[in-house]
């Protein structure tokens, strides 16, 4: 452990006045404050603990080093890396108001966590302390933070508080079951601007609410645009983490030699060259970043790549942009669209366009033109051999960026979606990972086409049903074949994925979601109340801190009393089963309480509810409410 070595290099290498000497003026401490000056091996003790307690530890190393001669060389690294911190939160742990449901992913500021607040599920961004270690930096990001989430606008996070929760610092909101837009771009490539339109304009939306208060998000790439669906059916993004860039952490070790550049800035895939020189940002680095969010979604690839992040910086500082339609599949990018990124990407931030409105404008035009100007028809033949060349080589990522970019040129889409599955089909996976890897991307190529080019759903709907069958866990596969099949009016097949869903559900909360996704099928599409009141009360069992799923069974059930009947019968059965936590039978039988003294006008039947609630929660105030109410 690195502080026994700090520990034992002190007590090895100095007699006690030699360490009081250097406490006192090579470190600037009190030795009486640091403790322990009686005996050598105790006071070595007490002035490690001391250093890691006033954040001293990088100076501590910085007088072994310079004091001795023969420190052991591990004092070295620890200078370069400072103390590790085993930071990641099990779930079940507590954190102030929230109880940790799983990690939703990690990155070189935070950690992500699902977790579960008072009034529901949130999104819990959890600092490391390293990112917490310039105050100032910390001020501003949670400042920024709280500005963002005053903002009223359905492209930012909902619910939104910062600051210090127990003792770490955090950022909460509603958590919402999305993926980021770079796992989908990773997944199924790089994306014609006609289908990226809808994403685009909600991400400027959102971006102009931000700059609109005269803020910069400053962090702005895919990983930060999540994308869900809607009770209807329709995508929705959020923009999320605005002001990580106002942070300041150290660069970490990633292998010998070589340390993290992006210290104190955003992604190296979207940063603003001015940002990597220090200068805060504001919204025209955003425009620089959503330059480059825009780039990589139409080519895949982000502007300036490299084997480190050095070589992006560079790039961002001093190299010309290679122009979208060279990188991009050919025929997808018009000039206009090359003209309008690469003003985006200019290094002068002046010469740029000043906000997201001016984009938003300028994308309501931007493209259309390419779908009308189809006048030099690709011949059969010309679409022939690219067809035989992906055939002979289905792997060649060349072949098939080629035929797909051929609707762009005139070709029939449901042909080259065919040539993708036949493709697809020659392909013999077994234990080959990148044989399927190499199917998935044809299949997914396929189902694309077929789905937004040629618009036949039912061809759509084979290949994402191939793709699930390859890859039972793939969720972007099966959150396609879900819309696909929704938008087929196959509502049955579309539930009996959703069941099973809820029979590989992780936890509780999920297998809830999607109950409630069930239950909306069955009010919106089948127009069925009674299955719909089944759903979202199984929905609400599993997880009766989502009041929406009560306040649907309110207004399915209204004041029938039959369907009282079956609702709380059925939550009964849930709070008799042995394996419900108490943190969900609790607030559900404080729920039941209340429905069978409002709905049913059975006092007798609420009392056991609350009486049960308050012998393990004496101080809850539902059920404590509900006695009152009783008597």
């Amino acid at each position: 452990m690195e502080t026994d070595i700090l520990r034992a290099e002190l007590e090895r290498n100095f007699e006690l006045d030699e360490l009081l000497n250097l406490t006192r003026n090579v470190l600037g401490f009190d030795p009486e404050a640091v403790g322990g000056t009686a005996a050598k091996g105790s006071f070595a003790n007490a002035l490690t603990q001391h250093c890691v307690e006033a954040d001293a530890v990088e100076a501590l190393c910085d007088a072994l080093l310079a004091s001795k001669p023969d420190v052991n060389a591990k004092v070295a690294n620890i200078r370069i890396s400072g103390l590790p911190f085993d930071e990641e939160m099990r779930p079940g742990s507590t954190l102030g108001g929230f109880t940790i449901v799983r990690k939703l992913g990690e990155g070189r500021l935070a950690l992500t966590y699902l977790a579960k607040g008072e009034d529901g599920e949130y999104r819990l961004r959890v600092l490391r302390r390293e990112a917490t270690r310039d105050r100032r930096g910390l001020h501003r990001f949670l400042t920024v933070s709280r500005l963002i989430g005053s903002i009223d606008h359905q492209g930012l996070p909902q619910g939104l508080t910062a600051g210090q929760v127990g003792d770490r610092f955090a950022v909460a909101h509603k958590y919402i079951d999305a993926q980021p837009l770079s796992v989908r771009i990773a997944r199924t490539g790089p994306m014609h601007i006609n289908e990226a339109r809808p994403l685009l304009r909600a991400v400027l939306e959102a971006l102009r609410s931000i700059h609109e208060r005269r803020l910069g998000h400053g962090d702005l790439r895919l990983e930060n645009l999540l994308v869900h669906r809607n009770p209807d059916g329709s995508q929705q993004l959020v923009l999320v983490d605005a002001g990580s860039d106002r942070l300041r952490a150290r660069a970490r070790v990633q292998s010998p030699g070589q340390n993290e550049l992006f210290s104190t800035v955003g992604s190296p895939k979207s940063v603003a060259p001015e940002q990597i020189r220090g200068i805060p940002s504001d919204p025209r680095s955003d425009v620089y970043s959503f330059g480059c969010v825009l780039y990589e979604i139409l080519c895949g690839k982000p502007v300036f790549g490299g084997a480190t992040a050095i070589h992006a910086a560079i790039g961002h500082l001093t190299e010309t942009p290679p122009v979208p339609s060279s990188v991009a599949p050919r025929g997808w990018i018009t000039k206009e669209i090359d003209e309008w990124v690469l003003s985006m990407l200019e290094k002068d931030p002046d010469k740029r366009p000043k906000s997201a409105s001016s984009l938003l404008e300028a994308l309501e035009t931007m493209g259309r033109s390419a779908v009308a100007k189809k006048e030099s028809k690709l011949s059969d033949a010309d679409l022939d051999k690219r067809i035989e060349a992906l055939v002979a080589d289905p792997a060649d990522e060349d072949a098939a960026v080629a035929l797909e970019a051929a609707v762009e040129e005139g070709a029939d889409a449901a042909r080259i979606a065919e040539a993708f599955s036949m493709a697809a089909d020659g392909i013999e996976v077994g234990e080959d990972k990148q044989n399927r890897e190499t199917k998935k991307s044809l299949l997914f190529r396929a189902a694309r086409l077929f789905e937004y080019q040629a618009k036949d759903a039912e061809k759509a709907e084979q290949m994402y049903v191939w793709l699930v069958d390859l890859d039972p866990a793939d969720d972007i596969a099966i959150t396609a074949l879900e819309d696909v099949r929704k938008q087929l009016g196959k509502y049955e097949d579309l539930i009996e994925m959703l069941l099973t869903r809820t029979e590989k559900a992780e936890s509780r909360s999920e297998r809830a979601r999607a109950y409630a996704e069930i239950g909306r099928v069955y009010v919106n599409e089948i127009d069925d109340a009674e299955q719909a009141i089944v759903a979202y009360t199984q929905a609400f069992c599993e997880d009766p801190s989502q009041s929406s799923y009560a306040d649907e069974i309110e207004r399915l059930a209204g004041t029938s009393g039959e369907r009282w009947n079956e609702v709380l019968a059925t939550s009964a059965q849930t709070v008799t089963s042995s394996d419900i936590p108490l943190e969900t039978k609790n607030p559900l039988l404080a729920r039941m309480g209340r429905w069978y003294t409002e709905k049913l006008s059975r006092p007798d039947l609420a009392l056991p509810c609350y009486q049960t609630v308050i012998g393990s929660d004496p101080a809850n105030d539902a059920a404590l409410d509900g006695m009152t109410q009783i008597y």
